[in-house]
């Protein structure tokens, strides 16, 4: 807000000047008066002038000089906030990012345990109501396979 303060002054001030100029050229050209006192107030308004505008130079660039420095200062005070704020925000992340992955481990591993429960119960429920093994049944499966690839060979072999 200051800073818009400042560059309002500085066009009004600005604005002053310049309408200042034009007022005192247009008061100089139209009052009557013999051309050799109309030409010495000339040269002394133009002197006049001329150190106005020196001085408002100078004051500019002293001004700008100041700006520039508090804008650069306010520049890097932004940019350390900023890196805070990100290095705070990484070190966030990266802690709960840890803290999920702990989490996802637990989850794995009581699935890994449950599914182990339920695959033993399973196993022992179809040992109890067919008494046989899973191993028992695989086997047997197997058999059954070898047997009937065999019975297609020699069907295939007939024809």
């Amino acid at each position: 807000m200051e800073g818009k303060e400042k560059r309002n002054s500085c066009g009004f001030i600005a604005g002053a000047f310049v309408g200042g100029v034009i007022g005192a050229a247009a008061a100089l050209i139209l009052a009557p008066k013999p051309g050799r006192e109309l030409r010495k107030n000339l040269t002394g308004q133009a002197d006049v002038l001329k150190e106005k505008a020196s001085y408002w130079a100078e004051l500019a660039k002293e001004k700008g000089g100041q700006w520039a420095c508090s804008a650069k200062e306010k520049s890097s005070e932004f940019a350390f906030a900023a890196k805070d704020k990100a290095e705070h925000l990484s070190k966030t992340v990266q802690s709960k990012s840890g803290e999920m992955a702990s989490k996802i481990q637990t989850i794995t591993t009581n699935a890994k345990e449950k599914t182990a429960q339920v695959a033993d119960k399973v196993s022992q429920r179809f040992q109890s109501q067919n008494g046989q093994t899973l191993d028992e049944v695989s086997k047997k499966l197997e058999e059954t396979k070898q047997a009937f690839e065999k019975t297609e060979k020699s069907v295939n072999k007939n024809e």
